[in-house]
């Protein structure tokens, strides 16, 4: 990766953020042929709107810039998105209000208001959480008055549509399926611990909400990476929040080395912190990776996580029984239909031709990594993970 390329977009999405002031000199050392690199990576981290509005603040594009429509049509893009998500999200708070369904808005609705602009914080959906008791009343009541669509229901959310097309997850639990085991019980406590914000929308304390967003980014690293995004997110939890809120909590879930190395890297990239061996792999990984991890890294991540390339093909040969309930949903119901899914699978691995080539490419992979140290499984036990 181009060295000039990300201390250029660092530079840029500090001083949009108002973290640092630019580098003496910094525009006129930005030439036209940058912007193209500097677009396809922030875009690969969805942070092409924030760098767009600061090239623009900055009078950087020419007038015959290729790259400015793409800079200014992502930033208006995220504008339009964020607007729809907070007026989506104020109508289903009201909603579930109205029948006295307490709810919990959960991530980026919440880390938005932090940014200088909520534009500046893009989703893809809508985060909110409801007590696994209320689930199939939320749905109802979300389905029958504001014609949403509930198309599944998964092992922790309900996956719904709005008739606008935006995208809701109904969460019933906090828990994530790499975390679950040893951060459960805490995750569990919720509602314990949960405070009005009005009568019945509720919000986490500031450690629990710092604690619940690392086992967050935790699932998304394990599968691969986490994009720029979710450490600029701690690190404005960091200033809002203060880390002192959440050590305890953090060390009790297992959390604590993971959150002290990423909080490491957003000082580094953000604040003032110095680069050891240890953030320089997890930088790497990071910045390779994008918001939702490259193939290359997920299937490295998932192989280092078994002990050896048997147990790896055997994992994915009998998917665990929560993993193939999220695309059986028969499996909901019914449990004992688990080796006939299992045989359902087999099939459309054998029969389907993208599913064929899908599963050529991993096992292709899967050889590279056995063959080759790629330092990811030696990241992730460093991160212990």
């Amino acid at each position: 990766m181009d060295k000039k390329t990300v201390d250029v977009l660092f530079a840029l999405l500090n001083f949009e953020m108002g973290f640092k002031a630019l580098p003496e000199d910094f525009v006129s050392s930005i030439k036209q042929e940058d912007l193209k690199p500097l677009y396809l990576l922030a875009k690969k981290h969805d942070l092409a709107h924030i760098v767009g509005d600061a090239l623009d603040k900055l009078g950087v594009f020419s007038e015959q810039c290729e790259a400015e429509k793409h800079f200014i049509n992502a930033r208006s893009i995220a504008i339009f998105r964020t607007e729809t998500l907070i007026a989506e999200l104020e109508v289903l708070c009201e909603e579930l209000s109205k029948s006295n369904i307490d709810h919990i808005p959960l991530k980026g609705s919440v880390i938005r208001n932090m940014y200088p602009e909520t534009w500046m914080r893009t989703s893809c959906d809508i985060d909110v959480l409801v007590k696994k008791e209320d689930l199939s009343r939320a749905i109802s009541v979300l389905t029958d008055n504001l014609g949403y669509d509930c198309r599944s229901i998964g092992q922790h959310d309900a996956q719904i549509y709005s008739p606008t097309g935006v995208h809701i997850e109904l969460h019933f639990s906090l828990q994530e399926a790499e975390t679950e085991k040893i951060a459960g019980k805490y995750l569990d406590s919720v509602w314990e611990v949960a405070t009005p914000k009005d009568t019945h929308t509720k919000q986490m304390p500031n450690g629990f909400f710092y604690t619940y967003i690392i086992s967050h980014m935790i699932k998304h690293v394990k599968f691969g990476g986490c994009g720029i995004r979710a450490v600029m997110d701690l690190y404005l939890l960091g200033k809002n929040f203060g880390l002192e809120c959440s050590r305890g909590d953090l060390e009790s879930c297992g959390f604590l080395t993971f959150a002290n190395a990423a909080e490491g890297l957003a000082g580094v990239w953000f604040g003032q912190g110095e680069k050891n061996e240890l953030l320089a792999k997890l930088e790497e990984y990071i910045l390779t990776g994008g918001v939702y991890g490259t193939f290359d890294n997920k299937i490295s991540a998932r192989q280092s996580r078994q002990k050896t390339k048997l147990g790896y093909f055997l994992r994915r040969l009998f998917i665990p029984f929560g993993e193939l309930k999220q695309k059986y949903q028969i499996l909901q119901k019914c449990a004992l239909l688990y080796p006939f899914c299992l045989v359902a699978r087999w099939f459309n691995a054998i029969f389907n031709k993208e599913t064929k080539q899908r599963i050529s490419k991993e096992v292709q992979k899967s050889n590279e990594v056995a063959s080759c140290d790629n330092g990811i499984k030696s990241l992730l036990h460093d991160l212990k993970i």
